[in-house]
């Protein structure tokens, strides 16, 4: 029995398998809202409460052909990984395995650093470690050069924030006036990110390139000074912040400071962009119309300002993009990059069966891990869930005589104080 198999039950009419888990199997019957499952398909057909579309008894044979089929795929995926201790644990856990899914290494596509970048920033790249550049790195700084918005889609921690940072930094340093804003959703990612920049900024021969981070605990003295004597050249806020400072712009007594910034404004990066949907994401549109209004009120130009977002996890890309920076009449303008030329380590994921015990899986699994001398992370959602997970590990170590492997499982509770 496969998935999409129609079947028939004279109590719920006609029906679609969704899943065979084992012996349980889950139907969504057409006029039922909720999935109805049968803790056991053999007997669900031996008492005649499902039939195949046609009538006809399901054929527990073919089931069972069709199970041993997906198992020995299984085992043979399992044999494929490349990772001894790793296809080890698989092998414990194969009973519950669904699929495997083996991707190899890659060793990405590089380029050398472009001789017609600044020479301070070439030198600040190679004393950060950088001497090469991935191909969609390149891609992005040719196409800002060129005029263009950005939608940067590439993976995880494939470099997106060098994609932009090299022409912002360019065009700093051969244009002083000008100016960037950087929107992070988070102001953990904020820091983070700010801290690499500063990096490279420090490493610049006669650098003069400022550099401001404003978040909710900057007190408002400090904010003040940020933009004196001149505005940074890099300014990241988040999406309330700036909400409140665009109101600064109507004020004569205060405020030249950021009115000089907008006024030079020629980059705005939207970080994590993928953040912003359903209401938030319609008010975060409005935010950047007011952004561009307010551009204009003090006599820059919103026509030049190029938009960039990035994000890993986005399904429409090019649509959001368009709508930022409210260009939707002119999609030529926008370039999308998706393409990755990073490369990465190889990944292994095991797809395991639905279980209604999580944490007892979760905790076999991580006394497996630790038993081939292999570390991992768990991820739960709440401190509960947490506390749970790390007594079932403690229970069943030392229930198997393995108590001394308790030392190596911590706990982390992720939290921000006002002072980091």
């Amino acid at each position: 029995m496969t998935t999409g198999k129609h079947v028939y039950s004279p109590e719920y009419g006609v029906g679609e398998v969704m899943a065979l888990l084992g012996r349980r199997l889950i139907v969504k019957f057409v006029e039922e809202v909720n999935p109805t499952q049968f803790g056991d398909w053999e007997e669900a057909i031996a008492l005649g409460s499902i039939q195949s579309s046609n009538t006809n008894l399901v054929s527990s044979s073919n089931v069972v052909e069709e199970t041993n089929t997906a198992a020995a795929t299984v085992s043979e995926r399992i044999q494929q990984i490349p990772h001894l201790a790793f296809q080890s644990v698989a092998q414990e856990f194969i009973a519950s395995i669904t699929a495997v899914d083996i991707k190899n290494a890659n060793q990405g596509i590089v380029h050398p650093i472009p001789s017609d970048l600044p020479p301070a920033l070439r030198l600040a790249l190679q004393n950060n470690g950088i001497d090469r550049i991935y191909s969609h790195q390149l891609e992005a700084l040719t196409k800002l050069r060129a005029g263009f918005d950005l939608s940067i889609t590439t993976p995880t921690a494939s470099g997106k924030t060098l994609c932009y940072n090299l022409a912002i930094l360019e065009s700093c340093l051969k244009q002083p006036q000008t100016t960037a804003l950087y929107i992070f959703p988070l102001k953990a990612l904020a820091l983070d990110q700010m801290r690499k920049l500063r990096s490279l900024v420090k490493a610049m021969p006669n650098n003069r390139i400022k550099l401001a981070l404003m978040t909710g605990d900057t007190p408002a003295n400090e904010r003040q000074h940020l933009f004196i004597p001149n505005p940074p050249n890099i300014l990241a806020v988040s999406p309330d912040l700036l909400h409140h400072y665009l109101y600064n712009v109507r004020r004569r007594d205060e405020g030249e400071g950021w009115r000089q910034f907008l006024r030079q404004l020629r980059y705005c990066v939207i970080d994590e962009s993928h953040t912003y949907i359903g209401a938030f994401g319609a008010h975060f549109a409005n935010l950047m119309r007011r952004l561009r209004l307010a551009v204009d009120a003090v006599g820059g130009n919103s026509q030049r300002l190029q938009f960039i977002c990035s994000s890993a996890t986005i399904g429409n890309p090019q649509e959001m993009a368009l709508r930022f920076s409210g260009r939707i009449q002119q999609p030529q303008r926008l370039h999308l990059i998706e393409r990755s030329g990073a490369g990465s380590a190889g990944r292994t994921l095991l797809c395991l069966a639905p279980n209604s015990a999580a944490n007892v899986e979760a905790s076999k699994i991580v006394i497996s891990w630790l038993q081939h001398n292999l570390s991992g992370i768990v991820f739960c959602n709440s401190r509960a869930a947490v506390k749970g997970l790390l007594g079932l590990i403690q229970r069943e170590t030392q229930r198997l005589g393995l108590s001394y492997l308790t030392s190596k499982v911590a706990v982390f509770y992720s939290s921000l104080t006002g002072d980091v």
